[in-house]
Order: C-alpha cells, then sequence, then structure tokens
C-alpha cells in the first residue's frame, strides 16, 4: 500500500516499521533503482523480500545493518567502485550479505528439492544462514 511509504526530506524511501513490502513498494524500487539507477533507497526485514523476491532487479546487492541479526534492517542497492560493502544511509551502517541474483537462484534451488511449500520466514531463515555461513 503506499500509504505505508513516505518520502523523507532526504529523498530516501522508506518503509515504516512492520509495514509489509508490498508490490506498489517493488515497483517504485525497480522504477527507482533499476531504470534511473537513483540512490532511493528502501529500508526493510528480510522477510519483507520474500513475497516480491522475483520481481527484484537481479543487479541489486542485499546490504545488512547488523550481519549477526536475522531481523536487522536491510537495504537494496547497487555496488559502487571503492566503497568496500558497506553502505551509509540515514546515518546507519549496512553491510553486503549477498547479490540478488544469489539470492533468488538460491531460493529457487533450495525449494525445488522440498516436498512442501516453507512459510515466508522459513524462507527468510534459510536465505539468511546461506548467506552468512556459504555464500
Amino acid at each position: 500500500m503506499l500509504c505505508n511509504l513516505c518520502l523523507s526530506i532526504n529523498t530516501q524511501w522508506e518503509v515504516h516499521s512492520g509495514a509489509r513490502f508490498t508490490r506498489v513498494a517493488s515497483a517504485v524500487l525497480q522504477y527507482g533503482l533499476n531504470r534511473n539507477k537513483s540512490k532511493k533507497l528502501i529500508i526493510m526485514k528480510i522477510t519483507d523480500l520474500i513475497d516480491d523476491f522475483e520481481e527484484i532487479n537481479d543487479e541489486l546487492i542485499i546490504f545488512q545493518e547488523d550481519k549477526d541479526d536475522l531481523n536487522s534492517d536491510i537495504i537494496l542497492s547497487h555496488g559502487e567502485v571503492g566503497d568496500g560493502g558497506i553502505k551509509k544511509e540515514n546515518g546507519k551502517e549496512f553491510f553486503y550479505l549477498i547479490e540478488v541474483f544469489l539470492a533468488k537462484e538460491f531460493i529457487n534451488d533450495w525449494k525445488s528439492g522440498l516436498s512442501y511449500s516453507p512459510s515466508k520466514n522459513e524462507i527468510a531463515q534459510r536465505l539468511y544462514e546461506y548467506a552468512i555461513n556459504d555464500a
């Protein structure tokens, strides 16, 4: 829902705490970051990505504020030469976690070997574990 989004003074898109990452936000993200290569970033949780994950541009990278906490804030951004895998946003540092294309490949491969459909939380947990331990 667009009402879950606000355009802050520093032109960053933010999803308020607890808000669901919606198709509208996904469309904004794809247009804002991928077509215009702008600096508009969405702050969210890993679980927020899952519903619309296939629609996220493969060229983006997931950066996480605290790599020791699955529920830590994340952002999606393009990598930049010399950033050292660290993005600074709204006074916070976000650290490289995994490229979106690798995350998509992993999730699709993992799900294809299951005999059930995993929950959004299970997918997020497994992706986080993979990114931290194996990627």
